[in-house]
């Protein structure tokens, strides 16, 4: 939702080629952490999206090459049934829950920098990405005089100290990181900063989907923000199932939501869309949403993935090169 409180640079936007993230936690199922198969039986206490919600009947999940980004959304790790969605920075329940209930949330770190339904789904793209060994690299765009102009920015340079700042003479190239900000969380809290549903068209290179029915998991469904008085929102289909009685596919949508205090947004847990009971909906796109695919994403099984032994702390050295 709109970052409130949020600073935003003059220079709006970042175009996000391949990105990355991650952190360790104790008390965090990571799904990177095990060996993750269908019966589960190495997760021990930890239930993913498709075991507690499985394809309704007459309907088959869609299949993904083990270890892509729509494989890993299909395996989310969840909290315990019946928990409530947090928002961490306040240390409180997510207040508008009564109106706006969730099916499950997932187990999955939110970080204090973390701000809105945005950082959600940059957050689990850019681990995954660094989890597989691909060097995020970013363009961050600067509209002066009428024209964009540029500046290459990857997490490998992050990591040597590269960093970036923009004002109204345009983008200013810094090699002055700090070395206790080279780590993920600070390349993560630079895009943050960056990045939102106002300029998402602008920061990422997407594809449109014109028909409904070619809808894969990972899609987006955006809705700019268009102006101070009205909310972007960004969601993302986690699973889909396609029916063997040629009905129409049915989807599981996640998403972060913002709960604003004193005009500061604050993000919560990532939370599934719907009701326990009814989690699987048949697509619609509410008024003025669009579904977008990553271009990065067109093919999946153009991208060769692999049983992810990457530490998040080493330098990723693969790109990936989008399938037109």
């Amino acid at each position: 939702m709109i970052a409130i409180g949020r600073v935003l640079p003059y220079c709006l936007g970042l175009w996000l080629v391949t990105s990355s993230l991650a952190q360790n936690n104790s008390n965090f199922c990571d799904p990177w952490s095990y060996r993750i198969n269908d019966s589960n039986d190495d997760l021990g206490k930890c239930q993913t999206l498709r075991d507690r919600f499985p394809a309704p009947t007459n309907f088959v999940e869609r299949e993904y090459p083990e270890y892509s980004f729509q494989w890993y959304l299909q395996r989310l790790p969840l909290k315990e049934p019946n928990a409530i969605l947090q928002v961490p920075s306040l240390d409180k329940p997510y207040e508008k829950l009564d109106r706006n209930p969730c099916a499950a949330v997932v187990d999955w770190p939110v970080w204090m920098k973390e701000r809105q339904c945005a950082d959600t789904f940059m957050g689990l793209f850019v681990h995954w990405m660094v989890r597989q060994g691909i060097d995020p690299e970013v363009k961050i765009p600067c509209y002066l005089e009428d024209q964009w102009t540029t500046e290459l920015f990857s997490y490998s340079d992050w990591l040597r100290g590269k960093t970036a700042e923009s004002n109204r003479a345009g983008i200013i190239v810094k090699w002055n990181t700090k070395q206790e900000d080279r780590n993920l969380d600070g390349y993560l809290e630079k895009i943050y900063a960056w990045i939102g549903t106002s300029n998402f068209q602008q920061a990422f290179d997407l594809v449109e989907i014109q028909d409904l029915r070619d809808a894969e998991v990972g899609d987006l469904l955006l809705k700019p923000r268009t102006g101070k008085p009205i909310n972007g929102h960004l969601s993302f289909i986690v699973n889909i199932a396609d029916s063997i009685e040629e009905t129409p596919s049915l989807v599981i949508i996640g998403e972060g939501r913002t709960e604003v205090k004193n005009r500061i947004a604050h993000g919560t847990e990532m939370a599934i869309r719907g009701h326990p009971e009814n989690v699987w909906k048949t697509l619609k796109l509410r008024e003025d949403y669009q579904l977008y695919r990553l271009k990065v994403l067109q093919s999946p099984a153009s991208i060769e993935t692999y049983e992810p032994m990457i530490a998040p702390e080493s330098i990723p050295t693969r790109k990936i090169i989008p399938t037109y």
